[in-house]
């Protein structure tokens, strides 16, 4: 008789007279190889789906049972040339393995158990490691599967991780890295600040906003160029800026006035009289508690 998972040798009750002590001693050789057990195991060839590289845990000696270990690590003497298959057996246990796929150019495993089925294979890329699941569940029913499909770290949630590899790069709700490179659309929900130095390969595309209101209270929250078009004779602008921010404001053609409530202090100039036949420019940035303004002019 013999444990489900890790095929122990169970003794007979009333028998194995004069035997037990091997067996035990073999048991504890059983036991250290599924709960520290490290393997590296050289596959001769790729394998197939009919005929794989079978990794077998069976009720005899640990040195023969390679599955049994919890740490498998398959590399190649080389190239083999296509994607491998690597088969647990037999069908009926389960189990939890780290595995590492360490074979050269770039090759595949795909590691099942039972018969192949792709929908219930587990596919490895090279160089990656995973922690399966095998169910155990029969020739047509067992699967292989990622442990960690779906990992909550406290400080850490995310929501989709597409498949990771190294032609596809890794998609995180959304936003593609790749070979150093992230394309998509990421957006930062809260103000954040950026502790280093940061080089964009490309341009910075602010947020512009449009206005109708009075007062309009300036905010980076509606986007660092903003287009307000007088509503009133005066309109006013206030502002709800921090140290730091700065707004590049445009006001169109206007036979309107502004009470400039906002401003503590007007670089050059004195507050500008506005265009009325043409687009009106004024950039504003606050310093501390002061807030400036530079009329840079006006355009057709």
């Amino acid at each position: 008789m013999a444990t489900d998972n890790n095929l122990l040798d169970e003794p007979t009750v009333g028998g194995d007279s004069g035997t037990w002590g091997g067996d035990l001693n073999e048991n504890w050789q059983r036991v250290d190889q599924a709960l520290s057990g490290l393997l590296t195991i050289t596959l001769p060839n790729t394998g197939s789906t009919g005929t794989p590289n079978d990794v077998p845990i069976a009720a005899v000696d640990s040195g023969s049972s390679q599955g049994r270990n919890i740490y498998l690590d398959f590399d190649d003497g080389g190239d083999l040339g296509a994607t491998a298959y690597v088969r647990l057996t037999p069908d009926s246990v389960s189990k939890v393995a780290y595995i590492r796929n360490s074979l050269a150019g770039s090759r595949e495993i795909r590691v099942f158990q039972g018969t192949y089925s792709d929908s219930r294979d587990f596919h490895l890329p090279a160089g990656h490691d995973a922690i399966l699941k095998f169910s155990g569940g029969g020739a047509t029913g067992s699967t292989v599967e990622s442990v960690l499909l779906k990992m909550s770290l406290p400080a850490m949630a995310v929501d989709t991780i597409s498949e990771i590899t190294a032609a596809a790069g890794v998609t995180v709700d959304g936003l593609l890295i790749k070979d150093g490179v992230a394309t998509g659309h990421a957006q930062l929900a809260t103000t954040n600040a950026m502790a280093q130095t940061n080089t964009f390969a490309k341009g910075i595309r602010e947020n512009r906003s449009t206005s109708t209101s009075t007062p309009l209270a300036l905010t980076v929250e509606n986007g660092q160029i903003q287009h307000w078009t007088l509503p009133s004779n005066p309109s006013v602008l206030t502002d709800s800026l921090v140290s730091g921010d700065s707004v590049k404001l445009t006001i169109p053609a206007t036979s309107h006035t502004v009470t400039w409530t906002a401003i503590d202090e007007w670089i050059g100039t004195a507050e500008p009289s506005l265009s009325a036949s043409k687009n009106n420019h004024i950039e504003v940035w606050k310093e501390g508690t002061v807030c400036f303004a530079s009329y840079i002019g006006f355009s057709s």
